[in-house]
């Protein structure tokens, strides 16, 4: 794998994946990005297992191929390198060779055959909902969900669509938060769903204040699509 790619450009990339990756786990390789260089992009992804976020960035792609990086390290030696072009160069035992101007760093990655497979989209019912609409639910709700993990099923946000209406709800036991927005889908798309607290904070760090989110939501899985990223996550 050989790429240039702009450094703010990375670097908006992996603030946008880098919160999901693990700080307490026994598999080295989920400390790590996905890094995949293909057809001029550079696809970034990051897993806790239960929850997924994926996006891409543009890049000028010589070699393609895939690595993972550790990711904290490698979004620290981005953010201090001074030219706006980087050149990342990724041997056939994952050494990640980055240089700009006259900066030069090597890190040792894990081979991207160890990455967890990522989740397959699921077809399921599927929602548009406004980004700001949704998130400003999500800050109204999800103070409430509770943090017990013998209550694991209040351990997230209920989404229920139900008669052209998003019924945002949280609960930990001892209070409960509720949020109604009017959204306009068929009625055989009724539903409910409950999204982890995990996946609910990488949506608050990365949606937008305007702008349409797609929402497909599975019988174990949920995805969003909004803003070049995805997230998804399992459901409780």
């Amino acid at each position: 794998m050989k790429v240039i790619i702009n450094k703010d450009v990375v670097l908006e990339g992996l603030q946008k994946v880098q919160s999901i990756v693990g700080t307490k786990t026994t598999l080295p390789v989920l400390y790590n990005v996905f890094l995949k260089a293909e057809d001029d992009k550079v696809f970034l992804t990051a897993t806790n297992i239960d929850v997924t976020v994926r996006t891409s960035v543009q890049a000028t792609v010589s070699r393609e191929g895939g690595t993972t990086l550790p990711a904290r390290r490698l979004t620290s030696i981005i953010r201090e390198l001074p030219a706006t072009d980087i050149e990342i160069n990724v041997d056939d035992k994952d050494v990640a060779t980055i240089k700009a101007g006259s900066s030069r760093f090597k890190i040792i990655g894990i081979s991207d055959e160890e990455f967890p497979a990522l989740p397959s989209l699921e077809e399921g019912k599927t929602y548009s909902v406004d980004q700001g609409i949704f998130r400003r639910m999500l800050l109204s709700t999800s103070y409430a969900a509770s943090h017990e993990e013998s209550r694991y099923v209040l351990n997230g946000v209920l989404l229920n669509f139900k008669e052209d209406k998003l019924n945002m709800v949280a609960t930990d036991g001892r209070r409960m938060a509720l949020y109604e927005e009017p959204v306009e889908f068929p009625d055989e798309l009724a539903g409910d769903y409950i999204v982890p607290s995990t996946a609910v904070n990488e949506l608050l760090k990365t949606l937008g204040a305007e702008g349409k989110m797609r929402i497909v939501a599975g019988q174990n899985q949920i995805t969003f699509e909004f803003d070049d990223i995805y997230i998804v996550s399992k459901l409780i």
